[in-house]
C-alpha cells in the first residue's frame, strides 16, 4: 500500500481497512480520487473521506463483472 499506488487507481472503486476507528468507523469504500498530501482521498455515500496512510491496514481494488 503506497501513496502512488492511490493515485494510480484513482477513479476505481476500493474497500479500505484501517487498524483503528477513523470517524467511528474501520471499513471504507467508496470511489479513490486520489492522494492529498499523505492521506487517501475516498468518495463514500457522497461525502469526501481522508484517510491518512499509516492508518490503512488493507486496500483492495472492487472489481465489478457484468454480464
Amino acid at each position: 500500500v503506497r501513496l502512488s499506488d492511490f493515485e494510480k487507481f484513482s477513479g476505481r472503486e476500493a474497500k479500505i481497512k484501517t487498524f483503528g476507528p477513523l470517524n467511528g468507523r474501520k471499513t471504507f469504500a467508496g470511489q479513490l480520487l486520489g492522494v492529498e498530501g499523505d492521506q487517501i482521498r475516498l468518495e463514500q455515500d457522497g461525502e469526501t473521506v481522508l484517510i491518512p496512510l499509516e492508518k490503512i491496514a488493507k486496500a483492495n481494488l472492487v472489481h465489478r463483472f457484468e454480464r
